[in-house]
């Protein structure tokens, strides 16, 4: 009823409390459904890291139920049959005395075939159960990996549209304004201080509006490529003169889908900036070769080297974000670099048939 009324909290809170008292008496199946019912209140509240960890919970205990239900079924199965091939023996042992003489030979054969048709059941039933719980474990699987990719892509592709939007109101909506008001204010007769002051400023916002629109979506990656984004890109960054970034392009395909070409300049964004932040490092080169059956970028500065094993269990976002766009377009990174070195290597590779149209 709280769920109905949208006070999920509240329903976390009996929910939890529920959860408890499933655990004290040890009824499995209700904890398996409250662990439901809390991801789906997560997911009424775009909560989904929660929502997906708790329905991963639910479908755990779900298979533990049901191997647990197998196991019974399996040892009255197993019950059973003893009782069976018990009276079968005894029935067995009344004919032999009965007709000891005239059935001894074909009851030992009786009894041989018997043995060999219930070893081979068993042998059935065995893989019968192996080949179910193995398929039940790759549908899982699959399962998972199908709600990460989509998760992955609603989140990425959500934040490029926003970026898209976002840069347009910019350039389209204030940068003609601002064009309209330098416009205006040269074309009137007020005093010169004035007006050179008010051009000055608005020169500055104009400058400033084109940097965050280029940062939210580089006009050049969507029209000329993303060699030529990444050249403005390097361009930007060396105006500050603390550093050089160096562009090298080699048989790059231009039919790149759109997707790839924003995966791949927001990786070397990220990872150009957490150079230049946390290595101190003063020369960056990027390199993209494409080859018969992938394209290689490759990413090298001569900063401080720094631990891998941290960076890949780290909870930082930046390192988050370079992977999860790395996986949706089925590539590969690899990170040289040791702690106490100069320099570091990047290598990412995207198979050819990924960024194919």
């Amino acid at each position: 009823m709280l769920n109905m009324k949208g006070d999920h909290r509240g329903a976390r809170e009996y929910l939890f409390r529920a959860l408890e008292e499933s655990k004290a008496i040890g009824y499995k199946d209700l904890r398996r459904h409250i662990y439901t019912v809390l991801s789906d209140t997560y997911r009424k509240e775009k909560n989904y890291e929660k929502a997906y960890e708790y329905f991963v919970t639910s479908v755990g205990l779900k298979d533990s139920l049901y191997n647990e239900q197998k196991s019974k079924q399996l040892q009255d199965l197993q019950t059973s049959y003893e009782t069976e091939k018990k009276v079968n023996e005894i029935k067995f042992l009344r004919q032999e005395n009965e007709l000891k003489e005239i059935g001894l030979r074909q009851n030992r054969l009786f009894i041989l075939g018997l043995i060999v048709v219930l070893l081979g059941m068993v042998i059935v039933g065995y893989l019968w159960h192996n080949r179910t719980r193995l398929t039940q474990k790759a549908e899982l699987e699959a399962t998972r990996a199908a709600l990460r990719e989509s998760q992955l892509q609603a989140v990425i592709a959500s934040q490029e549209e926003e970026r898209k939007r976002f840069a347009a109101d910019l350039h389209d909506g204030l940068g003609q304004i601002i064009s309209a008001l330098r416009l205006n204010l040269s074309r009137d007769n007020p005093e010169k201080n004035t007006v050179d002051y008010a051009l000055g400023l608005l020169n500055d916002m104009n400058v400033e509006i084109r940097n965050i629109a280029f940062n939210l979506m580089p006009q050049a990656l969507m029209k000329d490529g993303l060699e030529q984004a990444l050249n403005e890109f390097a361009s930007r960054m060396n105006r500050a003169g603390k550093f050089e970034i160096v562009v090298k392009a080699f048989d790059v395909k231009e039919d790149m889908p759109v997707a790839h070409k924003i995966a791949l300049y927001r990786v070397c964004q990220e990872w150009v900036n957490n150079v230049v932040k946390y290595s101190k490092g003063k020369h960056i080169s990027l390199q993209l070769v494409q080859h018969v059956d992938e394209l290689v970028l490759t990413i090298e500065d001569d900063g401080h080297g720094f631990d891998t094993n941290l960076l890949m269990l780290g909870q930082g976002n930046g390192w988050r974000n370079i992977n999860s766009r790395i996986g949706l377009i089925k590539g590969e990174i690899e990170i040289d670099s040791e702690p106490g070195r100069q320099g570091t290597t990047v290598t990412i590779t995207v198979p050819t048939f990924a960024i194919a149209t």
